[in-house]
């Protein structure tokens, strides 16, 4: 029999998105699969009825495991919830947002079938704009190094990965301290043991959202200074060091140049500095967002 996989599914605030989500992964080629719904909303909050709501078909069919928390608490904690309730041999997480393409999860179980050296399987990820523009991630074909990760030149997020069950185990799972950069703190612990491997048939489809960072830049540097003085020692010794903190703060002046806030995205450019100079596509996006905010506002 082909082994079980647990997909879990945090979900918060945006309940209508949830449905696609839950569709795609019905829609698997592989279907030895269980869904594992966690509701951070809070019992009784709006947003959690809503969600009951309309997921009651679904919980009605034994589609899915609907879980409810009984207050808010954050992504990490949902997914740790959705872990302990699961019982597959491999375990991935579909945020709400994102949807998987058909042979996704096939395409990644069929690669950790045969490839017994690897802990986890990732995949591209195609990033569909507001605009309705689409970008295409191109990943290499292993990573052992997650500064790879961290400095941009590979992209990941919570619903590009298949773990062994085991990995999840060995981990604790999720560190519930981070509110953010969650995967990057999994994928910086996972790293110091294991390395990853790529199945080329798979793909995550991700939904460019509206986010708390996105409309309070300020939390997103106060977020990615935890994440990075968490792990300060980690990166310390990354050969990709200066790389690491140029584009973590880069996405920052992005997001205070799209927020209108120019001093403090002015603030953190010079602050990136002293890891040396971004390069010209950087300015370049610096540039377009800045004519876009005026664009918008003219």
């Amino acid at each position: 029999m082909s082994p079980l996989v647990s997909v879990i599914v945090p979900t918060y605030s945006r309940p209508i998105n949830l449905i696609r989500a839950i569709e795609s992964v019905l829609s698997q080629s592989y279907k030895h699969i269980e869904i594992i719904v966690v509701d951070d909303n809070g019992i009784g909050s709006d947003h959690q009825i809503e969600t009951e709501k309309l997921l009651s078909e679904y919980i009605h069919k034994c589609a899915i495991t609907y879980i409810k928390h009984s207050v808010n608490k954050n992504g990490s904690a949902a997914r740790n919830t959705g872990f302990s309730h699961s019982k597959g041999k491999y375990i991935c997480f579909l945020d709400d947002d994102d949807i998987f393409s058909k042979d996704k999860i096939q395409s990644q179980i069929e690669t950790l079938e045969h490839n017994c050296d690897y802990n986890a399987c990732y995949c591209d990820t195609v990033i569909v704009r507001k605009d309705g523009s689409k970008l295409h991630t191109h990943n290499p074909d292993n990573v052992s190094d997650v500064g790879l990760i961290l400095s941009g030149k590979c992209y990941f997020n919570t619903s590009t990965v298949v773990f062994r069950r085991s990995c999840i185990e060995a981990l604790d799972g999720f560190d519930e301290k981070f509110r953010r950069h969650q995967d990057y703190e999994l994928y910086v612990r996972f790293f110091r043991n294991w390395k990853m491997i790529k199945a080329h048939n798979a793909q995550v489809i991700k939904f460019e959202t509206v986010n708390e960072v996105a409309i309070n830049p300020h939390k997103a540097i106060e977020y990615l200074d935890y994440f990075l003085n968490h792990f300060h020692d980690d990166i310390e010794q990354m050969p990709l060091k200066n790389e690491i903190y140029k584009y973590q703060y880069n996405t920052c002046v992005v997001r205070y140049i799209t927020c209108g806030k120019y001093r403090e995205a002015y603030r953190v450019y010079r602050s990136l500095l002293k890891w040396g100079t971004p390069d010209l596509y950087s300015h370049l996006k610096y540039i377009y967002h800045l004519l876009s905010r005026l664009k918008l506002y003219r």
